[in-house]
């Protein structure tokens, strides 16, 4: 069914009203986009550490905005959303119709060697193994944008943080399309 919503046309679908876009592609209106998309990236990710052979921490789940990362966890949490395709939000004025993009960060928090109980600082080796496994978590949250990407395309960083309590991660910033 194809209604017209200010002389544009909009295609009724089974989730809502959705738009036709200047992208090729269709803007939904579905309340739920939000948290099917941060659960479809919680899934890419799993699936990535899987096929590497790779195990992450138990404890996984989808957050609003930024969980406190005081045990080993992987996190999805939603940032922020705007009009425009990935990458865009600051480039100018968009259409109300245009395509949505979200921001997510994806965390990945480990343990890391602390201080013994003399305040002895830990190993340098220590230090350095558990340095190499955040690391190939970057480059396996990078990899894991793979699976996510729609014709819109998506804009990613992935970055280390400040060891804190014997915890250390490292987070995927991405912004992807919501069509």
């Amino acid at each position: 069914m194809v209604l017209y919503n200010g002389g544009y046309p909009q295609v009724m679908t089974a989730s809502g009203p959705a738009m036709p876009s200047s992208y090729g592609g269709t803007v939904t209106n579905d309340i739920n986009d939000l948290a099917e998309m941060a659960k479809h990236i919680l899934e890419k990710v799993v699936e990535t550490y899987q096929i590497n052979g790779i195990s992450l921490p138990d404890r996984q789940y989808v957050a609003l905005a930024n969980p406190a990362q005081d045990c080993e966890q992987l996190t999805v949490a939603w940032q922020s959303m705007y009009l425009g395709p990935p990458g865009d939000e600051a480039s100018g004025p968009q259409r109300c119709e245009s395509p949505r993009s979200a921001v997510f960060e994806v965390v990945v928090t480990r343990c890391v060697p602390v201080a013994d109980d003399r305040n002895r600082a830990p190993e340098p080796a220590a230090i350095s193994a558990a340095s190499a496994v955040l690391m190939r978590d970057a480059c396996l949250l990078m990899d894991s944008i793979k699976g996510m990407d729609d014709f819109l395309g998506v804009t990613a960083t992935v970055a280390g943080s400040e060891a804190q309590g014997g915890l250390q991660s490292v987070t995927l910033t991405l912004a992807i399309g919501l069509v």
